[in-house]
């Protein structure tokens, strides 16, 4: 599964390797004085939650940890100049990686770039391969939404705090809508985290890696594509935020993640971030256009728990909201299908988007 370690082998004792445990993220030194320490860390098959907070790394992992740094540099040093942010496999486990320093001052070379003389870096676990949305351990009513989406178009935002699994529930989405709707699936991150792909005969996803790219010129491109959905792996620019909005008005099923606190924070963030590079009343119009579900996870002790607004196009109390910039009142909105869902109601579904 793809939230586990990895299973224990004859001849092994459990715990010993790091690749028996599952962790989010672990921060790991080249200077030895400096402990390691991982997030959410629990030992596959101890039958243990895995907690919040970051804890120290067993002491029995020493060797193990020492052949990780070995992979960390060769990775950084991969292209024949220091890079700091990698991609590291080691032992079956593929590790996303950033170094903790000072950003590069402007101007300079990034091929010239030298290596600190101590580094310390910050390893993401990602899987080696995606999960769909049934091996997922999601909210039955998220599931549902999310399941029943495939038919949807318009903008899925998915909102989160680092670390609450918002690339994992996307990647599973994506795997799946495209499986079943037989459809074409692009997405477009920084770099790919999952190897997506789907049976032979029932659609294709193609990855495009944006490393070091604009977001914008390649959500441009992407509209050429054709695609019946689209995953973006994350707004950082407001350039990337417009071309998004155009992007889910004109068809496909588009899906991005965004960090943020709350799921009203980051309609708001994706707002404010296209007004910066459109007129403001437009980048309203446009969200309450195309927004079709607005998703906030957070992981605690090893469960994700989530809010959903779903939008519809009969929903004309809710986009007048967005088009008005009354995003507040959207809590309401939130309370609302909450007890809704809680009472067994099933809300009459609009006519699809258009």
């Amino acid at each position: 599964m793809w939230n586990e370690g990895n299973a224990v082998k004859d001849g092994e004792v459990a715990g010993e390797r790091l690749s028996h445990y599952h962790f989010n993220d672990l921060y790991i030194s080249t200077d030895r004085s400096i402990s390691p320490i991982a997030r959410r860390l629990v030992l596959t098959g101890s039958g243990e939650r895995a907690q919040n907070g970051v804890f120290p790394v067993p002491r029995e992992l020493e060797a193990d940890l020492e052949r990780l740094r070995g992979e960390i540099q060769r990775a950084a040093h991969e292209r024949g100049y220091f890079e700091r942010e990698i991609q590291v496999q080691y032992d079956g486990v593929s590790y996303r990686g950033a170094l903790i320093a000072e950003p590069s001052e402007e101007n300079v070379n990034p091929y010239e770039v030298q290596a600190p003389e101590y580094q310390t870096w910050c390893l993401r676990r990602i899987g080696d391969t995606p999960p769909t949305l049934d091996e997922l351990n999601l909210p039955r009513f998220l599931h549902g939404s999310l399941k029943e989406s495939v038919t949807r178009r318009g903008l899925v935002l998915v909102s989160g705090s680092f670390g609450s699994g918002k690339t994992t529930t996307s990647a599973a989405c994506i795997q799946t809508w495209v499986e079943e709707a037989c459809e074409v699936g692009v997405t477009l991150e920084d770099p790919p985290e999952f190897p997506l792909g789907v049976p032979e005969g029932k659609g294709m996803i193609y990855q495009i890696n944006i490393s070091d790219r604009d977001p914008a010129e390649a959500i441009k491109h992407v509209r050429r594509y054709a695609p019946r959905y689209v995953f973006l792996g994350e707004i950082r620019t407001p350039e990337a935020a417009r071309e998004l909005l155009h992007m889910a008005a004109s068809g496909p099923l588009v899906l991005c993640t965004i960090h943020a606190s709350d799921p009203i924070q980051a309609l708001t963030s994706l707002i404010l971030f296209a007004s910066s590079a459109m007129e403001p009343d437009m980048a309203r119009q446009l969200a309450a256009r195309c927004i079709s579900l607005i998703v906030h996870q957070e992981m605690n002790a090893g469960t994700v728990q989530a809010r959903m607004l779903e939008v519809d196009d009969s929903d004309y109390g809710i986009q007048s909201k967005i088009r008005t910039g009354r995003y507040d009142l959207l809590y309401e909105d939130f309370e609302t299908q909450k007890i809704r869902r809680r009472a067994g109601y099933t809300k009459p579904k609009g006519r699809a988007r258009k």
